[in-house]
């Protein structure tokens, strides 16, 4: 394990993306990302994906100069990626989505041709500091059944919800994927023979997953059965279907070893909080609303109650004072990048690299 702090990580993984041939600002964006997932303790979405990222980049599946096209009509956006690295083309859906509510008091975007874009809430929180309420989505490749079924047809597809908060509060942010775990998780639990919740996964056979090797050829299952299973197949017509670009068992994957656009979208909601309330004040009232949560008395297995959004905050301000942790096999990733591409690796604490290889 190593630590390192979120700047000389978000640096790293710019110049990284930009050996992929990722022009500065487009590198810098989805690199914010990648270091905001490490830092707020979502270390499946963060510095672990970077190989992978950049492998695509220097193979062609993902274009490393998109050119994002956008359309508006009305309050609506459609925006093709044109296969363009999933935060680029989703922090271009956040800012112009921004422009039209500041505009129109509310805007839908939705995006075609991307790819998988880290974490859902970087694109809310984008939302939330300008004053907007947000609603994000994107489906993904199928990897999940959907309830009551065995065979992969979903993605994990993950949804975002966030308010801005008030003088006091710092807002709501919740953000899940519609599986019960996803895959990064899985592959971060050890070898083929590492043992999983028999409510994680099923396999071909419709049997319960067992094994790590049971869940990565099987399917996932969706959270909270049935809901959670509708919550995804919604997600996957707002990204999918009302995108315009593809859905279900169309989608592709960065991880396949060919050339084959994975075909994400995206969707994104923004409301104005001040103009859609119309009269009063939204932050005395989202602190109203935030104090009535917290002073609610907590069961005998918790401290306190919390809203969506507060872990996340804790282990960010965490992180910004002690460094981001790096598994030995993230830190061994970078460690190869490195070496291929002859960009210095980001410092880090000596201390930390006791049991390490070389």
């Amino acid at each position: 394990m190593v630590s390192v702090s979120r700047t000389a990580l978000a640096s790293f993984m710019t110049e990284i993306l930009r050996s992929g041939g990722m022009d500065p600002e487009s590198a810098a964006v989805a690199a914010d990302c990648f270091a905001e997932a490490d830092a707020s303790g979502v270390s499946t979405h963060g510095a672990a994906r970077l190989a992978a990222y950049h492998d695509a980049l220097m193979r062609g599946q993902i274009n490393a100069r998109p050119d994002i096209r956008t359309e508006r009509d009305a309050v609506f956006l459609r925006i093709d990626g044109d296969n363009g690295l999933g935060p680029a083309v989703a922090a271009r859906m956040a800012r112009a989505a921004c422009d039209v509510a500041k505009e129109t008091g509310m805007c839908l975007a939705t995006v075609r041709h991307s790819n998988h874009f880290g974490i859902a809430s970087y694109y809310a929180d984008m939302a939330t500091r300008q004053g907007m309420i947000a609603m994000v989505f994107s489906n993904a490749s199928p990897t999940v059944a959907p309830f009551g079924g065995r065979e992969a047809r979903l993605g994990t597809n993950p949804v975002a919800l966030a308010a801005p908060g008030g003088t006091r509060e710092d807002g709501f942010t919740l953000d899940m994927a519609t599986s019960v775990v996803s895959r990064g998780r899985i592959r971060q639990m050890g070898g083929d023979d590492a043992t999983v919740p028999d409510d994680w996964a099923v396999t071909a056979t419709g049997d319960p997953a067992r094994t790590v090797a049971e869940v990565m050829s099987g399917a996932l299952r969706p959270f909270g059965g049935a809901r959670g299973s509708g919550i995804a197949l919604f997600v996957d017509l707002m990204a999918g279907v009302l995108s315009n670009g593809s859905f279900g068992t169309d989608l592709g994957t960065m991880y396949s070893d060919g050339n084959r656009p994975s075909g994400t979208g995206h969707a994104m909601i923004v409301i104005d909080a001040e103009r859609a309330l119309g009269s009063g004040d939204w932050g005395e009232r989202f602190d109203a609303f935030a104090r009535g949560i917290r002073t609610s008395r907590p069961d005998l297995d918790h401290d306190a109650v919390s809203l969506p959004g507060d872990r996340r905050a804790r282990t960010r301000n965490e992180t910004a004072r002690t460094g981001i942790p790096l598994r030995g096999a993230v830190w061994d990733s970078l460690r190869d990048l490195s070496d291929r591409t002859g960009i210095p690796l980001p410092e880090h604490r000596p201390d930390q690299m006791q049991g390490m290889t070389a």
